[in-house]
């Protein structure tokens, strides 16, 4: 029987060799993780909610600390030299692995709160709160696939990851 101190190495281990090698893929790699974790934290913080305003408050930190992790990310999406075949393949398995999952997984949460989000009164914040985040979403893939940096597999992958556009917007409320 495998036991888990095992397994948790191998997983580690498994990530550890998934690292972009040249500094500039590896700084995406990073922003995207730092995404990530500001998605699973606003997850989390969805997942809290059970109505009022003073739950919900964290929920806007929460919108806040992903429209900045994206930024960045955007940013140096920009600025970033070439990427090699083998660094675009780690950062699109990654996103794979990570965001194309938890951002869909935190619409779904927030989808089912629809009816403390109108008791509350706070539909425009939630839908002001996705279209920032669509419009961050938009801009960071659209870097992605203007970019130089990125290889014709990364900025395929951008392409045709709609995380979590239209559909939020139609069941929230627009």
């Amino acid at each position: 029987m495998v036991s888990i101190n095992s397994l948790l190495l191998f997983t580690t281990t498994a990530l550890a060799a998934a690292i972009p090698s040249s500094p500039s893929a590896k700084l995406i790699y990073s922003d995207l993780v730092a995404l990530d974790n500001s998605v699973l934290a606003l997850k989390s913080t969805i997942e809290s909610y059970t109505g009022g305003l003073l739950t919900a408050t964290p929920i806007l930190g929460g919108v806040t600390a992903v429209h900045l992790a994206n930024r960045k990310a955007y940013t140096d999406a920009l600025l970033i030299p070439n990427a090699t075949l083998a660094d675009s393949q780690i950062i699109v398995d990654f996103v794979s692995d990570t965001l194309a999952k938890h951002i869909p997984q935190s619409v779904e949460i927030l989808e089912g709160k629809k009816d403390l989000i109108e008791k509350d009164q706070l539909e425009g914040t939630v839908l002001g709160s996705l279209e920032l985040l669509k419009y961050d979403h938009d801009t960071l893939s659209a870097a992605c696939r203007c970019s130089s940096s990125f290889s014709a597999l990364t900025k395929q992958y951008f392409e045709a990851a709609a995380w979590y556009k239209a559909p939020v917007l139609r069941k929230i409320g627009r």
